[in-house]
C-alpha cells in the first residue's frame, strides 16, 4: 500500500511539473520571438543605411560620369549591375540577401 501511495504522489508531482512547464513555455517562446524580431530589425536598419549610402554614391557617380558604373559601395554592399540606364545593388549575408534596383526602386528580398 505504501508503494502505491508513493507512485501516486510521484505521478502527481510529475503531472504538476509538466503543467508548470507547459504554462511557462509560451512565455519563453514569446521572449525568443521578440529577440529574433529585434535582431531582424537591427539588420534591416543596417541594410537600409547601406542602401541609402549606395544610392547617394550612385547618384553622384551618375552626375559626374553619366553612368552608374564605377560607383563606390559601402561595406557589405555589392554593385552587381550598373550602366547608363540603371543599377542593382545587393546587400546581405548569405541567406538574407536584399537588392535595390534603380534608379527609383525599393529594397526587395532576394538577389539582383
Amino acid at each position: 500500500m505504501v508503494t502505491f501511495n508513493r507512485a501516486v504522489v510521484i505521478g502527481l508531482v510529475a503531472m504538476a511539473a509538466f503543467a508548470v512547464w507547459r504554462v511557462a513555455l509560451p512565455a519563453e517562446k514569446r521572449a525568443s520571438d521578440a529577440t529574433a524580431d529585434a535582431a531582424i530589425e537591427l539588420l534591416d536598419t543596417r541594410t537600409d543605411a547601406r542602401f541609402a549610402v549606395a544610392e547617394l554614391n550612385l547618384q553622384s557617380q551618375f552626375r559626374v560620369t553619366g553612368s552608374f558604373a564605377g560607383a563606390a559601395m559601402p561595406g557589405g554592399a555589392v554593385l552587381v549591375r550598373a550602366d547608363t540606364g540603371g543599377f542593382c545593388v545587393q546587400v546581405g549575408p548569405p541567406g538574407t540577401v536584399w537588392h535595390l534596383a534603380g534608379p527609383g526602386g525599393a529594397a526587395t528580398a532576394g538577389s539582383c
